[in-house]
């Protein structure tokens, strides 16, 4: 997270871009010895980065529930 504070661009496989979704959508992607984490994160240069949601992986795939935006 400290990479993103400083203003460096991210890319895979710690994290990839959502755009296809949502215009400046990310999704960060960690792993620990419990499972894998997806934080989805907008950066906004001015005013800081912004976690929309966050979740733990119980399957492969990304579940198209968790990229439905209202």
């Amino acid at each position: 997270m400290v990479l993103l504070e400083e203003g460096h661009s991210l890319s895979m496989p710690l994290s990839r871009n959502l755009s296809s979704v949502q215009k400046g959508l990310h999704e960060l992607r960690l792993k620990d010895r419990t499972g894998a984490y997806r934080f989805f994160y907008f950066v906004k240069k001015a005013d800081g980065i912004y976690f929309v949601h966050a979740f733990k992986k119980k399957t492969q795939e990304l579940p198209q529930k968790k990229l439905k935006w209202s």
